[in-house]
């Protein structure tokens, strides 16, 4: 996707490589949590399938509320402190974060608190959940 950005759009991230590599290992925390929920609700679901329907269902609302495609400061302010907790929500801004403006991973307490609570919930879970079958 950075590659068609710089070839079709002449986009350039702020700090080159350096900028991609924090961007890759900021990822791997998005990985770890959603391939987590992927194992807890096929661990939970007994029909295979009925589990792309339930993880459609966790997942579109939170593409939709997690400010990547609508900024989150204009949902309803009952709203925006839900949309504010998603883990979603604490990927989508720090990678903005890294890639536009620069920021190192180290500069985003509250991107990376989110993601560590969510991780460390979500790995719990998932451990309780998923079964070899």
């Amino acid at each position: 996707m950075i590659a068609l950005g710089y070839f079709a759009f002449q986009f350039t991230l702020v700090n080159g490589i350096t900028t991609f590599l924090e961007m890759l290992c900021f990822s791997l925390s998005g990985l770890i949590i959603f391939m987590g929920i992927g194992f807890i609700i096929s661990g939970m679901i007994q029909n295979e399938s009925s589990i792309a329907p339930v993880a459609n269902t966790f997942t579109l609302p939170q593409i939709l509320l997690c400010g990547l495609f609508f900024p989150v400061e204009n949902f309803p302010h009952w709203l925006q402190s839900f949309c504010n907790m998603l883990p979603l929500t604490f990927f989508v801004e720090g990678l903005r974060k890294i890639a536009f403006e620069g920021m190192h991973i180290w500069q985003m307490p509250v991107q990376l608190t989110g993601l560590t609570i969510w991780g460390v919930v979500i790995s719990l879970f998932s451990i309780k959940a998923f079964k070899w079958e």
